[in-house]
């Protein structure tokens, strides 16, 4: 009615009142990103991988807005998206690899979890630590490290999280003091059950039998498990227990 008309009206008025004082705004924005591109500093790609960031947190059902604004930042986490991003030649590495070991426990219950940890192995049983350039923090991309596997804890940690999630795997990085390293997400608790068994009974059973299978539950009673490189075997010990942050690959 009359009422709707006046509000639409006024509104108008005031978009045309201040749509230059937002034009401007919108302006310097855009210069002040521009300046930061090529200084190296902060790109459009990086609002992209901030945005999609930020929009993955929100759909997830199982995380409030206080959860997604509070969470405790992970250090050079764009860095850490960027290279962990899979490409077709990480894909098509993945693929090979998922299916190459462990092929009669592929055809079971759990074959998911099955491709996961023969991917683990792949990497695993190639990957040689060397250190970064001094005074420089270097994080390969994945489809870099596919070509030496080599690198430090940074490398391998996004390497394994490229491969994983390029064939279905939910990963994230764990960050603590002085590492980081990659844990994979277990569905639920019986999927956890049924994964222990695999690990110590049939898949890795020379060095896993009868050992304890580490693993975090966040407060969302997810059921995350450790893929670090200090026993060669999914669920080994954790090489540092004090976690500053945690990034989830989407």
């Amino acid at each position: 009615g009359i009422d709707g008309l006046v509000c639409t009206s006024g509104l108008f008025y005031l978009f045309r009142k201040i749509k230059f004082t937002i034009w401007t705004i919108i302006g310097v924005i855009l210069v002040l990103l521009t300046i930061s591109t090529l200084i190296g500093k902060y790109s459009f790609k990086d609002v992209g991988y901030d945005y999609s960031g930020f929009l993955y947190n929100v759909s997830n059902e199982k995380k409030s807005l206080k959860d997604v604004f509070l969470q405790r930042p992970f250090p050079k986490y764009r860095e850490f998206l960027k290279a962990s991003r899979f490409t077709p030649e990480v894909r098509q590495y993945s693929l090979k690899a998922a299916t190459k070991n462990f092929t009669k426990q592929q055809k079971g219950k759990g074959w998911q979890y099955v491709q996961y940890f023969s991917i683990y192995k792949e990497i695993d049983s190639k990957w040689k630590y060397v250190s970064d350039p001094v005074h420089r923090d270097y994080i390969a991309p994945a489809e870099e490290s596919l070509g030496t596997f080599c690198g430090d804890c940074d490398d391998y940690s996004v390497l394994m999280a490229a491969c994983i999630t390029s064939i279905g795997g939910t990963v994230r990085l764990v960050r603590t003091e002085t590492h980081v390293y990659p844990e994979l997400k277990i569905e639920n608790k019986e999927d956890y059950k049924m994964v222990k068994n695999l690990i110590r009974n049939q898949l890795f059973s020379k060095m896993a039998r009868k050992k304890k299978i580490y693993c975090h539950e966040d407060g969302y009673g997810d059921l995350w498990i450790n893929l670090d490189y200090t026993d060669h075997y999914p669920g080994a010990k954790f090489l540092a227990d004090d976690v500053i942050s945690v990034l989830e690959i989407p």
